[in-house]
């Protein structure tokens, strides 16, 4: 009798055990979110880290062209140029794929025929079409050929993170970077914890919110006066 009492004070009743598994449900359900971002954190910092990487890049062959910008490049053969250029001043290649992208598809083939896989496309207000040229063409709808052309590079977005799965090479065109701002088709907005990563025509990166890329100044154009003379509002944006 003595030995029954003691086996059944060592073991679980039903409703205890469902209590238990209750409770490490409940924490589960807590603790996963908290993982989840954790881990997409540090990918954005990974990504950030890409950027900076790229942005340095760009800086470098800036200095070494006098000013010169590189143009991205818009036919078959040339449609990897932006990268192909700059890659020359970068350790790693793996530097234009996100870890958060899980379909960094491209546009066009790397030299040798290799299909290019990116997550990062330029901003055409700042880096046009080129034609594999050092410098690119001196299109005012295009791009710059020269980073004077830019009045504050410090706060123009150069180079930003194309939506996964899509296969395009610029972040549309430069009219659609005013109101009613149709140029969001390639741009990832959200990818990293409601925000994206932003590489900037004086070479560096940061994490920003989409709405504070347009306001209180639009960081993708080239003519800051322009926009400033307009008063327009986060309301015309979606975001």
């Amino acid at each position: 009798m003595e030995g029954e009492v003691k086996a059944k004070a060592l073991g679980f009743t039903l409703i205890e055990l469902l209590v238990v598994i209750a409770i490490i449900a409940i924490l589960a359900g807590i603790l996963f979110p908290v993982f989840a971002r954790a881990r997409e954190k540090a990918r954005q910092a990974a990504c950030l880290n890409n950027e900076k990487q790229i942005g340095t890049a760009f800086s470098l062959y800036v200095d070494d062209w006098d000013g010169g910008i590189p143009g991205y490049g818009h036919n078959n053969s040339m449609g990897a140029y932006l990268r192909v250029v700059l890659t020359s001043y970068l350790k790693d290649d793996g530097v234009w794929v996100c870890p958060s992208d899980s379909d960094p598809v491209g546009t066009y083939n790397l030299p040798g025929g290799k299909p290019e896989q990116r997550s990062y496309i330029p901003n055409t207000q700042v880096i046009g079409p080129g034609d594999g040229n050092a410098i690119q063409d001196a299109d005012s709808t295009g791009g710059v050929q020269d980073i004077s052309g830019i009045k504050e590079p410090a706060a123009t977005i150069a180079i930003a993170e194309k939506r996964t799965g899509v296969p395009d090479w610029h972040l549309d065109w430069p009219g659609d970077l005013l109101p009613p701002f149709t140029g969001e088709h390639s741009l990832e907005k959200t990818r990293h914890n409601g925000g994206a990563n932003y590489i900037f025509a004086d070479g560096h990166a940061r994490w920003m919110k989409f709405s504070q890329t347009l306001i209180p100044v639009n960081l993708w154009v080239r003519n800051k006066a322009y926009w400033a003379s307009h008063h327009w509002t986060i309301r015309d944006y979606n975001d």
